[in-house]
């Protein structure tokens, strides 16, 4: 089997080193299916003091694909256009064939779904394993986008999870046209026991045979 390229995309305040450290058991997982794992660092770094984008002011090691702000009276998401473009030119330079995306690195990659013809636009693509995904208002109100969306998605949620509901990741599944939702027993962390291999191993098979 060819080597197939997978782009890693991590939680707020995390970077592509630690994502990767903390994903080697998940990583194994996946042995029989010969990936090449590619971590990518977000834009933004997280700040120390209130000027959200001074990066003379923040820690270089704790890096977001957006803040949450509040406008209004509601809480919305800054910084998602850099983001979005940030990913839009790793999806170009690398070429992958799947997505692995943590919390905000699931967000991000629901956004850009959610705003663009993914499917057209980067053909090599052919799944996305999203985990803890936060359900911004942004996807949510373009649903109608997702549901043109043939990519093979497979959305995974914590039980006990008590920063991003799984009640969020069954919406965002319903959004999805090709999507498959699952919920383990932990918290806000991506899972790599026993119990939930098999659903890893059932989904990503399946796309791939399909594809042949």
């Amino acid at each position: 089997m060819p080597q197939l390229k997978v782009l890693c995309l991590h939680a707020f305040g995390q970077n592509a080193l630690v994502f990767r450290q903390a994903t080697g058991s998940f990583r194994k997982l996946f042995k029989q299916f010969n990936f090449e794992f590619i971590f990518a660092d977000a834009p933004h770094c997280v700040p120390i003091s209130s000027d959200r984008f001074n990066k003379e002011s923040a820690d270089q090691n704790q890096l977001a694909w957006y803040f949450v702000v509040k406008h209004d009276r509601h809480l919305e998401p800054s910084g998602l256009e850099e983001s979005l473009k940030a990913l839009e030119s790793l999806l170009h330079q690398y070429k992958p064939h799947g997505i692995i995306g943590f919390s905000q690195g699931a967000s991000i990659f629901s956004v850009l779904c959610a705003s663009k013809d993914v499917e057209s636009l980067y053909p090599h693509l052919k799944f996305a394993i999203l985990f803890g995904c936060p359900l911004l208002k942004r996807v949510e109100q373009n649903g109608e986008k997702l549901k043109e969306c043939e990519i093979p998605v497979l959305i995974v949620s914590g039980s006990s999870d008590q920063i991003i509901p799984c009640e969020e990741g069954e919406k965002l599944s319903s959004l999805f046209k090709n999507s498959k939702y699952i919920q383990h027993d932990g918290g806000h962390y991506v899972p790599s026991n026993n119990s939930i291999k098999n659903e890893y191993i059932e989904f990503v098979s399946s796309v791939l045979e399909a594809d042949n």
